[in-house]
């Protein structure tokens, strides 16, 4: 179709291409999940005083799946994950296309995402 040498990175086909990568498909899926029953999830920082760092980030859950899911929607930016549903749908897809991500982690220190996004 484009005519690439096979071993060379298709990250930049991709992008230019507007395709979501599988795992970029399962962080949509599961950040859309989330939002979509965002008020079932309590924030870190409820039941504190303090000002704590994390007091906007979603509180796990429990069970491991939903633990990844607050995991990836925690690891969104902060100006996507503010935004209405229909916003942050829009918004969600244009951050994985341009963002390109080619692998999910499954160790807690790469924050479970492909690239360095933190």
């Amino acid at each position: 179709m484009k005519h690439v040498d096979k071993l060379a990175s298709c990250k930049e086909l991709f992008e230019e291409s507007g395709i979501l990568t599988v795992p970029s498909l399962i962080i949509k899926h599961n950040c859309m999940q989330i939002k979509r029953n965002i008020d079932t999830f309590s924030e870190k920082g409820i039941h504190s005083e303090y000002n704590l760092r994390d007091r906007k980030k979603l509180a796990h859950a429990g069970n491991r799946t939903q633990n990844l899911q607050t995991d990836l929607y925690n690891s969104l930016p902060v100006h996507i994950k503010d935004l209405s549903y229909k916003a942050f749908k829009i918004h969600l897809n244009q951050f994985l296309i341009k963002t390109v991500f080619i692998r999910l982690m499954s160790t807690k220190s790469s924050n479970h995402w492909g690239t360095g996004l933190t």
